[in-house]
């Protein structure tokens, strides 16, 4: 059995400590309320670590049968292949996120928050596949807030996409970054409107997240 098991944290170290106070704006029941209630009921739903170890040790089938136990199950149960196993984790991701956007107050900026990632993702993809030698990486459609005909629209017309995606696209094709150079540039616009969003919402614990996750870019920029 891993030692790990067998440890006991006596306490937790201040710089992952996270007071109340900084999270104090998701306890307004009035305005998060309903989406904390659809959240604690979707928790009993998620992979505990009794389902995770029994993961580990099954095959196949057996894995497809315990996942039956949960309601992503439903999205693998014609899972044959391995891309069908990630076209089905994708589709509950999607039904996921549809359902929290749905709970959240209209005027919230959390789903976009968490989901920007997936465009920038794509935006990506695209923007290695239309550079010279560049290889281009899998698109996760309908995770995101822009579809992939819209960001493809925007590679040859930037002003047709929102800010901060249309000033990627246009210092892309000002620049026309290399690979390493374009990763740079797509998580300094990336991180830059996370933390954009963060205040937006009013979150101070989503500031320090955001801001924690650029110090973090920045420390292996230099390492």
């Amino acid at each position: 059995m891993p030692h790990f098991r067998e440890g006991r944290v006596k306490s937790i170290p201040d710089f992952l400590a996270v007071g109340l106070r900084r999270i104090k704006p998701f306890h307004d029941a009035t305005r998060y309320g309903y989406a904390v209630g659809r959240v604690r009921v979707m928790e009993m739903q998620l992979l505990n670590a009794q389902r995770l170890e029994r993961l580990i040790e099954a095959d196949f089938e057996g894995a497809l049968n315990i996942l039956d136990e949960v309601d992503m199950g439903d999205y693998l149960a014609k899972a044959r292949l391995a891309r069908e196993v990630d076209a089905g984790l994708t589709a509950f991701l999607r039904d996921v996120y549809s359902s929290l956007r749905e709970a959240l107050p209209k005027d919230s900026h959390l789903m976009e928050f968490f989901l920007c990632r997936y465009d920038f993702h794509n935006l990506k993809a695209l923007m290695k596949a239309g550079s010279e030698g560049g290889q281009s990486e899998s698109f996760l459609e309908g995770l995101g807030g822009i579809g992939l005909d819209a960001l493809k629209r925007g590679m040859e017309a930037p002003e047709t996409l929102p800010s901060p995606y249309k000033e990627a696209v246009r210092e892309f094709l000002d620049r026309k970054p290399r690979a390493q150079e374009l990763d740079t540039l797509l998580d300094r616009h990336f991180l830059s409107h996370r933390l954009f969003l963060a205040k937006r919402e009013g979150s101070p614990y989503l500031v320090d997240f955001a801001s924690a996750s650029i110090d973090l870019a920045n420390l292996k920029m230099v390492v």
